[in-house]
């Protein structure tokens, strides 16, 4: 089968053009503070917002069964790049050697698709593709978009009856494992499951409530707009009526860099650069909407491959998440970091997010403008003024995670407050004490 079936995605309207280009730079005016916390007055820090959360709720989705032959340089790429989690599917010994190999070479555990048409049937989705690779799993999911390939049928019923027939087959097989092996028997009934992926998230009435832990949404935004498009007034309301928790995991969401005028599936391609900075924009994004975690698509050196070209050279995006991923991951000297009180004033396309680091106590701010930076063929690169208040003296360093590596802009001592000029990929501030 094609790989993950997303042909037949509707583009969706534009929205309107943004301002144009301007040189990003980072022009720091500064309040100074005195310090003045003495150690009893530090707020307990919180215990939801932590960097640790944050970079649990990133994935990526891997082609290890259809780009097969591309394998070592996917290997590569998903070592180097940090992530923990990646979505893949398939079935067979050489399937899961790579799942059990991205798991013991790198800690990267698998959310895997559970499929009639790789061979699973009700009767063998546990001793088939669950067990020969348990301890590498996160969990399993229903079957992918069967709601865009009608000709495709389950025990004689094509959609939605095929697909509901599937997923109670798989929920029962899992949540309901026996084994004399009580460890056994509990590792395999924590898995998480997720209901079956639609490639027209409107189409969740049409399959109705189906048992699960948490809804697969494929929200793609469409070359025309922006990461978080449609994300709270659509996919996520749409998805979750698919699980009676309403929980959602993003298992596929993306841009691709096909820039033909019917390329990526009819939806269209923007810039490597820009697919940079939408991954990361849009990393946050769903992180603040609640979605549990947000799996890229995709590495499989195909048309979509978000970090990998046909060559084997790595894209921009590669660079910006890896670094990401990096500057979050630091465990720094332990310290008792007041929790700030940020507030941030700017134009109305300002987005931010505060992570506590619970590694080293220290705390980072993520901003940046939530503006297209791919219109008309060309890359758009914007940036607009912005002041922060922190609400005490913190010692700041400024720090542009992008597309060459990470490093910081400016590090800055005592400050209550500062004027920066916000782009339209993400900056990070670390805050120390």
């Amino acid at each position: 089968m094609a790989p993950w079936h997303r042909g037949t995605r509707p583009r969706r309207p534009s929205s309107a053009l943004l301002v144009p280009v301007v040189v990003v730079a980072l022009c720091l005016a500064l309040a100074v503070g005195v310090r003045s916390h003495r150690r009893d007055e530090v707020p307990a820090p919180p215990t939801h917002d932590t960097t640790s959360r944050f970079l649990d709720s990133i994935g990526v989705a891997a082609q290890l069964v259809y780009s097969a032959q591309h394998y070592p340089q996917m290997r590569a790429v998903l070592g180097d790049l940090g992530v923990k989690h990646v979505r893949v599917g398939g079935s067979g010994r050489e399937f899961q050697d790579k799942v059990l190999d991205l798991y013991h070479s790198f800690g990267i555990t698998s959310m895997m698709v559970l499929d009639p048409r790789d061979g699973y049937s009700g009767n063998s989705v546990v001793k088939d593709g669950v067990l020969p690779v348990l301890h590498a799993l996160d969990g399993v999911e229903g079957p992918n978009e069967w709601d865009a390939n009608p000709q495709l049928s389950y025990d004689g019923q094509a959609f939605p009856g095929g697909v509901q027939t599937f997923q109670r087959e798989i929920w029962s097989g899992v949540k309901g494992f026996r084994s004399d092996d009580s460890k056994l028997q509990e590792q395999v009934r924590s898995l998480q499951v997720l209901s079956p992926a639609l490639a027209d998230a409107k189409r969740s009435n049409a399959l109705g409530r189906v048992d699960c832990d948490a809804a697969a949404m494929h929200s793609y935004p469409g070359s025309e707009n922006l990461p978080d498009d449609k994300l709270g007034s659509m996919w996520i309301p749409d998805s979750s009526l698919l699980c009676r928790s309403g929980k959602v995991v993003a298992t596929e969401s993306g841009y691709c860099n096909d820039l033909r005028p019917h390329g990526c599936t009819g939806q269209g391609g923007v810039s490597e650069r820009a697919s940079a900075k939408y991954a990361l924009r849009q990393l946050f994004d769903y992180y603040a909407a609640g979605v549990q975690r947000l799996y890229l698509y995709d590495v499989g050196m195909d048309d979509w491959d978000l970090f990998l070209r046909a060559d084997g050279s790595r894209k921009p995006a590669f660079s910006a998440v890896r670094s990401l991923v990096q500057v979050l991951g630091h465990k720094g000297r332990r310290s008792t970091v007041p929790v700030p009180d940020v507030t941030v004033d700017g134009t109305a396309a300002l987005r931010s997010t505060t992570l506590y680091d619970d590694r080293d106590g220290s705390w980072y701010v993520a901003l940046w403008l939530e503006v297209k930076s791919f219109a008309d063929g060309r890359d758009v690169e914007t940036s607009a003024p912005v002041h922060v208040s922190l609400g005490g003296p913190y010692d700041v360093d400024v720090l542009s995670p992008t597309f060459g590596g990470t490093s910081p802009q400016q590090r800055l001592e005592d400050r209550s407050a500062l004027d920066l000029s916000v782009p339209d990929q993400v900056v990070l501030l670390h805050l120390t004490h």
